[in-house]
């Protein structure tokens, strides 16, 4: 700006430092440039020498994106969706104080919400959506073709993020809800239309087929593919509290993410009992729950029903938020309550003593469809392969996930049914030979994969892998070899496969491709997308 003392810092600086940028990268060769949208205001695609210039599209919808998109569209820009209101993950996953985040942008986004996010026609969001002071919003479509969109990208910003465990909270799950809105056009998702209306009050979105669609993803998040982020690469994905309330002395509670723990405490958290179902605890208890994750090592923050009356005097309990958790309430009347007593656990298997299987010594994790159901008859359900948390490989029951049950493993004991060998059932040991994850190729000696929360050489990963009994025809040498043939097996050919169905845990899910730096298309299976959606920019829509 010395030089040419035309050029206004408030009006031309960003234009002009995009200009000199864009003829640095092409200096140097590289082929595409992307900026965040105000950068690029009233600049067009014609004015770069690089062909592909795109905008990281951040305007909130109801402070008019619907009409920044439109215009963004007229430039030949390409499009890549990172509205804050939808797609930033420095907001809270929900309105509560406890809950990290700021509020500029909206009061909360949740899973439910980025997976509810209809990019290709930004103003259905005004329908299933609201703003964000918690009003409807009323949003028309602009008469002007579809605007033609390039990808979604979803942001942690990290000012706010002290701790690593912070910053993996505040990105995961809800990053693989990201995944899920790129590779897949829901049924729900409707196209374009000008001069359509949407607010609060309309009926055009099927939002039957939405809670439909989100059911289906929420089981398969919650069942599977949070514990593989958190027992295979070690990412501390956030647990969401519990939901609860007492009617009749009766505690209710339930969770949003199916097959996670809860457990709930009636002395403040002194002690835990596990939450099998609805449960009695007497009327004008200060109750406390918390969700876990399947093994138990993810905790939720904890939530109270609280102002309920003291159980040991006449009043009402006084609960300072202010103070630590487990500070003493201390009634109206002066008193000091008493530690109520804990209800005695659910019994489980009552008057069973045969086990169905043999389980490995000291192995704590068994395959079943949740914690509660494992626990009501332990000495059915199969201890997982190699007493490691992960896939079952049950062929009867497919698709259920290994939980960590202690309970469990002291009745296997107890009954008997305990073997030092690494897997055995009454049926035998798994048949068939050893898995490979890279049958006849060849293998990359020296490149490295994360299993079981731990890193192995590839050279040595068939033989960590099969110390467990898996065989090659089992459902989890299956998923083992999706999930690690690209980094460990040198493959015949090269260049890059035509995008197919991929085959994973025993249902087919469309791959995922995503453009890397250098443009070269990357496939990635829908439990990779977490792994793709950090080392690369953004993911590419319906590729």
């Amino acid at each position: 700006m010395q030089e040419d003392p035309s050029i206004s810092i408030d009006t031309d600086a960003a234009n002009y430092w995009a200009l000199k940028v864009n003829q640095i990268l092409a200096q140097k060769g590289i082929r595409e440039m992307v900026a965040w949208e105000d950068g690029l205001n009233g600049m067009t695609k014609e004015e770069f020498e690089i062909a592909e210039v795109s905008v990281n599209f951040w305007s909130t919808l109801f402070w008019g994106a619907t009409d920044v998109l439109v215009e963004a569209s007229k430039t030949g820009f390409g499009v890549i969706m990172a509205n804050p209101d939808y797609l930033y993950f420095d907001f809270p996953y929900e309105v509560h104080p406890e809950e990290r985040g700021y509020y500029w942008g909206t009061r909360e986004n949740s899973v439910y919400k980025v997976f509810s996010f209809a990019p290709e026609n930004l103003p259905q969001n005004a329908e299933t959506s609201v703003d964000r002071d918690g009003n409807a919003m009323d949003v028309t479509t602009p008469v002007w073709p579809a605007p033609v969109i390039k990808g979604i990208q979803g942001q942690t910003w990290s000012e706010t993020v002290r701790t690593e465990t912070q910053h993996q909270e505040m990105t995961f799950p809800r990053v693989l809800a990201v995944a899920e809105r790129a590779w897949h056009r829901g049924s729900w998702e409707l196209d374009w239309t000008p001069n359509q209306n949407y607010q609060g009050t309309t009926n055009h979105v099927p939002k039957d087929q939405l809670a439909a669609d989100f059911k289906g993803f929420n089981s398969v998040l919650g069942c599977r593919e949070v514990r593989k982020i958190w027992q295979r690469l070690g990412i501390s994905y956030r647990v969401p509290p519990p939901g609860a309330m007492i009617e009749g002395g009766i505690l209710i509670a339930n969770t949003e993410l199916p097959c996670t723990r809860i457990q709930y405490s009636v002395d403040r958290g002194a002690n835990w009992s596990e939450y099998f179902g609805s449960v009695e605890v007497g009327e004008g208890k200060h109750v406390s729950l918390k969700s876990l994750s399947s093994d138990g090592a993810l905790e939720s923050r904890v939530v109270t029903i609280d102002q309920e009356e003291c159980s040991s005097c006449q009043g009402v309990c006084e609960s300072n938020p202010l103070e630590p958790f487990n500070t003493p309430q201390v009634c109206s009347d002066g008193s000091t309550p008493q530690s109520p007593s804990l209800p005695p656990p659910p019994s489980s298997n009552a008057g069973e003593s045969t086990a169905l299987y043999k389980n490995p010594a000291g192995n704590e994790f068994f395959c079943g469809d949740g914690f509660a159901t494992i626990t009501e008859s332990c000495l059915s359900h199969k201890p997982c392969p190699g007493g490691l948390s992960g896939v079952c490989d049950d062929e009867i029951k497919k698709n259920q996930g290994c939980f960590k049950v202690s309970q469990c493993a002291a009745e296997y004991e107890a009954a008997g049914a305990t073997t030092t060998e690494a897997y055995s059932t009454q049926q035998g040991t798994l048949p068939g030979e050893r898995c490979r994850i890279c049958g006849e190729e060849e293998i990359h000696s020296e490149n490295t994969v994360f299993f079981e929360g731990e890193e192995f050489l590839c050279r040595e990963f068939d033989g960590v892998f099969n110390e467990g009994g898996r065989g090659a025809d089992s459902p989890s040498c299956t998923l083992a070899k999706e999930l690690y043939t690209d980094t460990c097996c040198i493959k015949s050919g090269g260049g890059a496969p035509a995008p197919s169905p991929t085959v994973f845990d025993g249902g087919e899910y469309p791959s995922l491709w995503i453009m890397d730096p250098k443009g070269a298309a990357t496939k990635c299976s829908l439990t990779l997308a977490l792994a793709c959606a950090i080392v690369t920019s953004f993911f590419v829509m319906h590729a």
